[in-house]
């Protein structure tokens, strides 16, 4: 029964994310941030190793925000830099949790969505 109910929110949560498409970013000049594979993969996975179904469970749940939360101009915002890529985390409070939304950039690429996460775990 477990395994079913993990599915569907995962079956759902991928039909979700592969209508976003891209976005423009209101507090990143309203550039677009991309919707591939490596964002979903990311929730799946840290590395190569798999999440556990609560933890994707959890940030499939949390999808639902991320449109709003990239379209809105009045969210905390930022930049870290590591030596491959820079990213963005853009924050904002949504029914008294705490929402991250990270966007990664490859040198000479698009912005792309790379994670969400809240303050629950």
């Amino acid at each position: 029964m477990e395994d079913k109910t993990y599915y569907e929110h995962r079956d759902k949560a991928k039909t979700f994310y592969k209508n976003l498409k891209e976005i423009p970013c209101a507090v990143l000049d309203n550039e677009y941030i991309e919707f591939g594979n490596a964002g979903f993969q990311h929730l799946l996975k840290k590395g190569r190793y798999p999440r556990t179904k609560s933890d994707q469970i959890r940030r499939f749940l949390l999808l639902k925000y991320v449109p709003n939360i990239i379209k809105d101009p009045n969210v905390s915002i930022v930049c870290l830099e590591d030596k491959t890529a820079c990213f963005w985390r853009i924050t904002k409070r949504i029914e008294k949790q705490i929402i991250k939304v990270i966007i990664r950039q490859f040198p000479g690429e698009n912005k792309h969505f790379f994670s969400v996460m809240n303050n629950k775990k």
